[in-house]
């Protein structure tokens, strides 16, 4: 798949990875940039000839709980202001005259038990009912999402075996793959490989990483339809609107519950907890407030302060403290490291979007 390499979808990745470079300082490393390249190209290589068409792509929708009630759960009398549900759905396609949401996952998990955690956990994911409502809004019968998983390969760089330095110093050929480099680059990777000590480089580790996935596409790569049904849609909605009455009361009173139980949740420290433990406070130096209140939204969207998504639901019912902080006051710790899941999760959906803009582009 030579022509990958030249694709809207490199590009596209490229561009996620400066961005997320830039940020505030934060360093995201090449090799972390040439393991979603393979995981893409895998991926790419993978899911060649897809069974479905290609609706829309990163598809943005901002409902007003009044209206959500309305459709969904008119037994509900109190909305709370002017609140709505909003969010942004990978893509939504048609498969056999029905239409589905496609919703891209990346984890360490395995994705090929289907009774394992990671199943089990979308299964009880209140995004399925998020997507649902977003497009029954809009007047299509959705039957459900489709959970698009990819697990990320365990392998790190290695130092090369014999066959594969005379594999590279004879036919320009690793993993079974060919090297695409001009003469120049050639003769520098070369020169990093023996300063190296014939140790991968980002490079061919980023051929690995995409030779380990086609070799084994049921270990890295899975697909699951989860559906809501109309009562389990109108409880969604019900909580949804609870979390947003919680928000406006905590705004009220200036008082935030800590739910010290989430300190350490994802088995790493809060980013807040110095803030908890009152040994820094929202003003010192140590802290920025970011310009958009979620950046899951467009940076122009209307009424952010009042709109709840996914994310922002889990983290308020994961702690109403943390909520205030992220999402009120906006805050940011300077030099935060970077997440590598998050970033390599960031630069995988900002390839496959670019990938699946091209199938609407075409009108496949």
């Amino acid at each position: 798949m030579s022509n990958y390499w030249e694709s809207p979808v490199l590009d596209a990745i490229d561009e996620a990875w400066h961005v997320a470079s830039t940020e505030r300082g934060r360093i995201v490393s090449d090799r972390t940039l040439h393991f979603v390249y393979g995981m893409v190209q895998a991926y790419i290589e993978v899911y060649k000839e897809e069974p479905f068409t290609v609706l829309a792509v990163e598809e943005e929708f901002d409902i007003p709980f009044s209206r959500l009630i309305e459709d969904i759960s008119p037994s509900l009398q109190e909305v709370p202001g002017d609140w709505s549900w909003a969010g942004k759905i990978d893509a939504i396609v048609e498969y056999e005259d029905t239409i589905f949401v496609l919703e891209h996952k990346t984890t360490a998990s395995a994705v090929d038990n289907e009774d394992g955690t990671f199943w089990s956990s979308m299964e009880m994911s209140g995004q399925v009912a998020s997507y649902m409502l977003a497009l029954f809004d809009q007047g299509l019968q959705v039957a459900g999402t489709i959970y698009d998983a990819a697990r990320k390969p365990g392998i790190r760089p290695r130092k090369l075996t014999k066959s594969e330095i005379e594999g590279i110093e004879d036919h320009w050929v690793y993993q079974g793959r060919e090297i695409e480099m001009d003469n120049l680059r050639a003769s520098e990777f070369m020169d990093t490989l023996e300063q190296r000590n014939w140790r991968e480089t980002d490079y061919l580790y980023g051929m690995r990483v995409y030779r380990t996935m086609v070799q084994d596409p049921a270990k890295y790569f899975g697909r699951r339809v989860v559906r809501k049904t109309r009562k389990q849609l109108a409880e969604f909605v019900d909580e949804a609107v609870q979390t947003a009455k919680f928000i406006e009361s905590s705004r009220e009173s200036q008082k935030h519950i800590r739910h010290l139980g989430s300190c350490f949740a994802y088995s790493k420290p809060c980013q807040y907890i110095s803030l908890c433990q009152r040994v820094d406070n929202p003003e010192s130096n140590r802290w920025y407030r970011r310009s958009e209140t979620n950046s899951e939204l467009a940076s122009s969207h209307h009424n952010a302060h009042n709109a709840l998504t996914h994310s922002r639901k889990e983290c308020y019912q994961l702690c109403p403290r943390k909520h205030h902080y992220q999402y009120d006051l906006q805050l940011e710790k300077e030099g935060k490291p970077q997440d590598g899941n998050l970033t390599i999760g960031t630069l995988f959906h900002a390839g496959l979007e670019a990938h699946f803009r091209q199938f609407v582009a075409e009108g496949d």
